[in-house]
């Protein structure tokens, strides 16, 4: 199923509204959560999980002065996929003085699944942005961890045109033990967190570098060119998840 989804919001009488929607099946966008001056949409799909040959191809316009939180219904699942792939584009763009946060839920790769993801991120040079991604090792539950046949997820940042952050995590059990030292070293759960904007930045900054920032779990933090990135280590999907939405609450 090659699916699409186009998104664009505005900035309008001192709040944020959708100006343009488009979905194909399975994806839909709820009835705006309009909270004060911010506004928060929840991308939701009528399918169980992504199939092999199944695409999506989405498209997030932040218009200037877009004050937007975008989330994703549940975690997204990626069956079994045989010897084909199931893929994902994004594409953001957030204009001049945007607030946006971009949150979906984690991605859990079952086993044999093959997932290839790419998002490209534009952004104008007076915005602020939140991008979480969190990945799961597979059904942990069930005894699965890192059966997958193949993870690839990309990233790349630019502000004003110049490529500011890049970030490439791939998974391949069948060559590299990703349970072992140096890997994710028996932790089931993986989180990137890249957050833009000077004021947001020094903030999230203060937070990861807490002691108490995650139990039980591993969390470092660093400065990209522009930016900063946040990577996270955890027996738990919901608590990186949740984490990373503490990090951006109050933005």
């Amino acid at each position: 199923m090659d699916s699409r989804l186009y998104l664009q919001t505005v900035r309008h009488g001192g709040g944020t509204r959708l100006q343009d929607v488009f979905c194909t099946a399975p994806y839909k966008i709820m009835r705006p959560f309009v909270r004060g001056d911010r506004t928060d949409l929840m991308v939701m799909a009528a399918s169980a999980g992504l199939l092999a040959g199944d695409t999506l191809n989405a498209e997030y316009r932040f218009e200037g002065g877009s004050n937007v939180a975008v989330y994703t219904q549940g975690y997204e699942k990626v069956f079994n996929t045989g010897e084909g792939y199931a893929a994902r584009h994004i594409r953001l763009s957030v204009g001049e003085g945007a607030h946006v946060r971009f949150l979906p839920q984690p991605v859990i790769p079952f086993a044999g699944s093959d997932f290839r993801s790419e998002t490209q991120v534009s952004l104008a040079k007076d915005c602020r942005f939140v991008y979480a991604e969190v990945l799961a090792c597979g059904r942990v539950g069930r005894g699965e961890r890192f059966q997958l046949r193949q993870l690839d997820s990309r990233l790349q940042v630019t502000v004003d045109g110049q490529l500011v952050f890049a970030e490439h995590t791939r998974l391949d059990p069948v060559h590299i033990n990703h349970a072992g030292l140096g890997q994710w070293q028996g932790f089931t759960h993986q989180g990137l967190l890249y957050v833009y904007g000077s004021a947001w930045e020094e903030r999230v900054l203060e937070m990861a570098r807490r002691a108490d920032a995650l139990p039980d779990g591993l969390i470092g933090v660093s400065r990209a060119v522009r930016g900063v990135c946040v990577r996270a280590l955890a027996t738990s999907g919901d608590a990186v998840y949740q984490l990373f939405c503490a990090f951006s609450a109050g933005h």
